[in-house]
């Protein structure tokens, strides 16, 4: 009786080279599954962290929606974290449109202003009225507390209003240094947060020009005039208890403006009326 031969039976070659396609089919599947998986815990960790980069994109959140009108699980309906966002920008929207108004509403009123001033001062009929309207009405028509007129004694003025500083030539010149941002020859300084009374304050208006009430003023705004070639040049400071009345980001075109009409003004007045 013949022996039966038990074991494995022989695989042929062309089963070997299928069973070889389908064990690197298989891995190329883990592989790729694998990869699939690591880009969505990625695409997962980035949206989590960055939750903006949904909301801003406008094409992205209307294919979510789309797919928040359909039923099923899982699915988070994302409108109203839409309009939650909307609204936000909407108010950031009406907050930048009302700070444009009032930044329009006080340039107005700056202008109206100081044209009155300089309308003020242009019709004065005498030395005497102009120096009023300078140093007293312009208080009160500029908004201002403290109004400074800082003349040199080669203008040879006598004035006894406290509001003009009379300087000999060398404090004249010591002052406009002081007043003076190296490199910049603009005739108008702004400087907020003075003085103590300020808060934020690091230093205090100049004692040359406030005398005693220099650490009460909180800013200010020095014009600096020129007189003609032949007189030395002057300065009128306005000054503010308020810190932020006036800073260094703000326009001094309308204080240019006026600085140019007073030192022409002035011209006149010192030609014709050189000792009062």
């Amino acid at each position: 009786m013949p022996s039966l031969r038990i074991g494995r039976k022989p695989v042929k070659p062309s089963s070997k080279v299928e069973l070889k396609g389908q064990i690197l089919d298989a891995k190329r599947k883990r592989s790729a599954s694998s990869r699939a998986l690591s880009i969505e815990a990625t695409v997962r960790e980035f949206i989590s962290k960055n939750p903006d980069f949904v909301l801003n994109d406008a094409e992205m959140m209307r294919a979510l929606l789309s797919c928040g009108q359909k039923e099923g699980r899982n699915v988070v309906d994302l409108r109203g974290a839409v309009i939650s966002r909307l609204e936000e920008r909407l108010g950031r929207l009406a907050e930048a449109h009302r700070d444009m108004i009032e930044a329009a509403w006080d340039n107005i009123t700056g202008m109206e202003q100081v044209h009155r001033a300089a309308l003020e001062a242009i019709d004065a009929q005498t030395f005497e009225r102009f120096c009023e309207i300078v140093t007293e009405d312009f208080t009160e028509l500029l908004n201002v507390d403290w109004v400074r007129f800082c003349l040199s004694s080669a203008h040879e003025l006598a004035v006894g209003d406290s509001a003009f500083v009379i300087l000999s030539v060398e404090q004249m010149a010591a002052l406009m240094a002081r007043h003076r941002t190296p490199g910049q020859p603009q005739r108008v300084l702004l400087h907020g947060h003075l003085g103590s009374d300020a808060g934020l304050g690091t230093s205090i208006a100049d004692p040359a020009i406030y005398g005693a009430d220099a650490p009460l003023v909180g800013s200010e705004a020095v014009i600096r005039l020129d007189f003609g070639r032949h007189l030395p040049p002057g300065l009128l400071v306005f000054g503010a208890q308020d810190p932020e009345r006036f800073h260094e980001e703000q326009g001094s075109e309308l204080l240019s403006f006026l600085g140019a009409i007073l030192e022409r003004a002035m011209r006149g007045w010192l030609s014709l009326t050189p000792a009062l």
